[in-house]
């Protein structure tokens, strides 16, 4: 009876071995292509969902570069809400599927970028009023050139912010394991709440509050005033 139901077993073992086959090469596929497009001139801010390494500059005109795959454009979608450009994947589309994937963003002014998903993002900045930076999940956001009146950073999960250049007053807050690395960025004022195990590195002239709830950690310089409260094994301490 065993030998009778050999042929069987091969038989399902060969569909197996194509199908594991199969999946084994799943990923992008025809030739690395670039795309060129306009963005709407009232954009001031970009959304990055799902995967990809993103390039922000400013610039007089607005545009957008892509360069991927030629399956994985068919799969990129862009689109504008309430002045933000959100760039992600069609719904059921497997990131490790996707290949690599470079954005070239230039807007006239930015005021905010935000990472949903494993992205990473470049950006060199110019002079303007406020700028939110965010993060939820893996993304890491680094930007040089910041030159604002308000900064406010908002981690979530794992993710990390480098951010150099001056603010008037910064407020960071985190939940998670994440981490702001602030020291390159002068600031008058801040107020950095922490929620998790998350760091912070911050420089402040005049006046620092600081929340830390959990194992934590702030690190300032600037010789600002402090102001703290630490709940757990948190800590808020001068470098």
């Amino acid at each position: 009876m065993l030998i009778k139901n050999l042929p069987a077993a091969l038989g399902l073992l060969s569909a197996a071995g194509l199908l594991l086959m199969g999946c084994a090469v799943a990923g992008p596929s025809g030739a690395v292509t670039t795309e060129d497009g306009e963005v709407d001139s009232s954009v001031r801010a970009v959304r990055l969902d799902g995967t990809g390494n993103l390039r922000v500059s400013t610039g007089d005109r607005a545009s957008l570069t892509v360069t991927a795959h030629e399956s994985t454009l068919e799969e990129l979608t862009s689109d504008v809400h309430d002045g933000v450009l959100v760039l992600g994947v069609r719904p059921g589309m497997r990131l490790r599927d996707l290949g690599d994937i470079t954005y070239e963003l230039v807007l006239p002014e930015v005021e905010g970028i935000t990472v949903r998903g494993t992205g990473d993002v470049v950006a060199e900045l110019s002079p303007t009023d406020s700028l939110a930076v965010g993060v939820e999940g893996t993304g890491d956001v680094q930007a040089q050139g910041v030159d604002v009146d308000n900064l406010l950073v908002d981690i979530e999960g794992t993710g990390s912010v480098r951010l150099s250049g001056a603010a008037r007053a910064q407020s960071v807050q985190i939940d998670g394991t994440g981490s702001y690395e602030g020291r390159e960025l002068t600031s008058q004022d801040a107020v950095v709440t922490l929620s998790g195990t998350g760091s912070a590195d911050v420089e402040v002239s005049s006046e620092l509050t600081a929340t830390v709830d959990g194992a934590g950690s702030v690190t300032y310089g600037g010789g600002a005033s402090v102001t703290s409260r630490t709940d757990g094994l948190g800590a808020v301490r001068e470098r």
